[in-house]
């Protein structure tokens, strides 16, 4: 089909430029040939493709054929080419295409006494096979060929083409022929044999010989139509067997002349319009003119090789003379307290404090419905070669990231303690995953307890397992807070140090007043382009602000890092540039002291010692302070000093009434107020309620966290 369509083209494409010749001829007894620099074109081509083989099998693909040696096919080839005439009888072709050269092998071969299948009954008999190896193969490649012009329009063509394999795969097969109604022995099969892919150790770059002769027949305006034909001869194998891909190629090209620019001569004409408007221009230094709008319109009359442009050019100018522009900077800074009080040009105070913060462990591990899986809990896990590296010194201070160590912190004082010991209570809520789980209680505890030992090598002697529904002091179950917080494990301890609060200890600096606004303001009449706001410190950039247009009001939180850490000025500069290019600066200048734990001692300054004490957790609806809660009140005994200023303060979860919340609270401090034994007019009591959440209250133990009395004592060290 692909030949008989290619015979058909081919033979249109000679018809039609047989007529077109006639013509052109015809047309060109009235005008004088023009000729061309160069001809580009297109062409397209029948490929019958020629195969030839030396080989009997194609590198891991078995086969029994004794030789592959020759193969015929079809295919096409298509592309661009370009032309040059190097002597009136010699011509220069070069073509860049598309080429399929693919053909199929097909060896018909007698087998003697081969062991089939006919009809179902097993024999021994000569057969017929054939022996079929497809190819399906395409390049692009480049084609320099060189023709001599005899005869007329008769051309002889020789030269090289260069291909780059595109595609190059295969498939075989070996089908049995005769006897008919036959298989293969235990195959079931008449085929066997079969392979396809990529044609292996494939040459991805062929060289061919080109040879050939063609007809020129121009078809008017100096393009012509060339049918030919070629042979390309094959110098380089397809694979690394003996199969070279040849192919005679029948086929036109349609070529179409270059030519230089005529030797005509031009002349123009120009005519002008112009109007000038004079504009006064801020800080110009000297007048200038500038094209704003220009109109043109041409008119072109064609004369015997002269081309006569006449050009009309309607112009507006801006004339721009020199007016004076102002530049003024201005540059203010005023302190912002905590209660937003404004303190211009202030003195910065930056004073150190001692804190000492203790963070209770909430002893609950929090569990998903139905689950004891302990990596879906919110806890941290550590491998075992990295617990050396675990120390309670280098926690945040951050009460709910200290609650994920929380097991961390267990295994470590468990390994610390070694006559301590643990024990963990499984609970669950009685209801969905929790109630259909069997023995889920166990499980709970048991996760914890193979974690500790498996982590922090604790002996398993050490653990008591206990396992009940819900827990003892258990949380409202009615709701989905309550039913999170009664899905859990409880961890106690024969050893109260093992579940004792972490205590950090930290220098805190306050800063006074804590921010500095910084306002900077330009005058520019001719505009802004640039700005910049460096604040610095012994030449240390604090801050850095920049920008274009007018500046922003820019607020320096003083306590962000970096801070200033002596006490030098700090210096405030404003730099700006108009659109001039003209730059101005302006400066100002802080005071800063610094009050540092070891200056206020030395100079016997007000410095105080700053603790807090959370005491957790409040049992659910509760205001019983619990024998840990006892434990943290006596250290916190301990500490008040007779000049010490004490402040307790109470806090809720989000459960319930505010109203009741209140009241809850309010009970809380008043009985850690006893406890402690400090009369009325030495503690500040602050009862909050559930207006100030302290932590997370959409987690089990942000909520447990947040029923708690934290104290905090401030003592003047002397």
């Amino acid at each position: 089909m692909t030949f008989r369509l290619s015979i058909f083209f081919i033979a249109l494409i000679a018809i039609f430029g047989q007529f077109q010749s006639s013509k052109a001829q015809s047309e060109g007894n009235d005008t004088k040939p023009k000729i061309p620099l160069y001809y580009l074109g297109l062409y397209g081509a029948y490929n019958r493709t020629v195969h030839t083989a030396d080989f009997r099998e194609l590198p891991g693909f078995p086969n029994c054929c004794q030789q592959f040696t020759s193969a015929s096919g079809n295919g096409f080839a298509l592309g661009g080419l370009v032309e040059f005439e190097l002597m009136p009888f010699l011509t220069l072709q070069t073509r860049l295409g598309y080429s399929t050269l693919g053909a199929d092998f097909s060896v018909g071969q007698w087998i003697g006494n081969t062991p089939i299948s006919v009809n179902g009954r097993d024999t021994t008999t000569p057969i017929m096979v054939n022996h079929f190896l497809g190819s399906s193969i395409s390049t692009l490649s480049i084609e320099p060929t060189v023709a001599i012009k005899f005869l007329g329009g008769l051309r002889s063509r020789v030269g090289l083409n260069f291909g780059y394999l595109m595609t190059s795969t295969f498939s075989q097969s070996e089908t049995l022929i005769t006897p008919d109604n036959a298989v293969f022995y235990g195959t079931g099969k008449s085929i066997r044999n079969e392979g396809s892919g990529d044609i292996p150790d494939r040459n991805s770059f062929q060289l061919n010989g080109v040879m050939g002769i063609s007809y020129e027949l121009p078809i008017g305006k100096g393009a012509l139509i060339e049918p030919d034909i070629r042979y390309q001869l094959p110098f380089t194998n397809i694979s690394g067997v003996t199969w070279k891909a040849g192919a005679l190629q029948i086929g036109a090209a349609l070529k179409f002349p270059i030519y230089p620019t005529p030797d005509i001569r031009i002349i123009h004409d120009t005519v002008y319009h112009r109007d000038t408007n004079v504009i006064a221009v801020i800080g110009l230094d000297k007048g200038s003119i500038t094209k704003v709008r220009s109109a043109v319109d041409v008119t072109i009359k064609h004369e015997e090789n002269i081309d006569r442009y006449t050009t009309t050019i309607s112009e507006e100018y801006r004339k721009e003379i020199p007016r004076n522009s102002r530049f003024e900077l201005s540059l203010t800074a005023v302190g912002i307290e905590k209660n937003g009080d404004r303190q211009p040009q202030p003195t910065i105070r930056i004073e150190e404090t001692e804190t000492e913060e203790s963070f209770p462990l909430l002893p609950y591990i929090f569990f998903i419905d139905g689950d004891a899986n302990l990596i879906e809990t919110d806890v941290n896990r550590l491998q075992s070669d990295r617990t050396a590296h675990f120390s309670e010194d280098n926690l945040p201070r951050n009460t709910l990231e200290i609650y994920k160590d929380l097991l961390n912190i267990v295994g470590s004082r468990l390994t610390k303690n070694p006559q301590s010991s643990l024990t963990l209570t499984g609970t669950n809520n009685t209801l969905g995953g929790d109630k259909t789980t069997p023995n889920l209680s166990r499980s709970r505890a048991e996760s914890v307890q193979k974690y500790l030992e498996s982590v922090w090598n604790i002996s398993p002697d050490r653990f008591n397992i206990a396992t009940q529904n819900l827990p003892h002091n258990a949380a409202n179950n009615m709701n989905e807070d309550g039913q999170a917080e009664n899905r859990r494990v409880e961890i106690s301890s024969n050893d109260m140090d093992i579940l004792k609060p972490v205590v950090l200890k930290e220098i805190v600096r306050t800063a006074n007043p804590p921010y500095v606004e910084i306002t900077p303001k330009i005058l520019s009449d001719s505009g802004v382009a640039s700005w910049n706001l460096n604040v610095q410190q012994n030449g240390q950039k604090l801050r850095y602000y920049k920008g274009s247009g007018q500046p922003t009001i820019q607020r320096w939180d003083i306590l962000e890092q970096p801070l200033p850490l002596v006490e030098t000025p700090v210096r405030i500069q404003l730099e700006a540039t108009d659109v001039l290019g003209v730059k101005k600066t302006k400066d100002t200048s802080l005071a800063v002291k610094q009050l540092t734990i070891k200056k206020k001692r030395v100079e016997l300054k007000n410095d105080k010692r700053i603790e807090r004490f959370s005491l957790i957790v409040f049992d659910y609806n509760s205001a019983t302070i619990t024998k840990p809660n006892q434990r943290i009140l006596e250290e916190v005994k301990h500490r008040i000093q007779p000049n010490s200023v004490v402040t307790i303060a109470g806090y809720a979860d989000r459960t319930g009434e505010q109203s009741y919340n209140q009241e809850l609270t309010t009970r809380r401090c008043v009985e850690v107020q006893k406890f402690l034994g400090i009369a009325d007019n030495r503690v500040t009591l602050i009862a909050k309620g559930k207006t100030e959440l302290l932590y997370d209250n959409t987690t089990s133990q942000g909520r447990n966290y947040s029923r708690t009395v934290q104290v905090t004592i401030e003592t003047p060290v002397q």
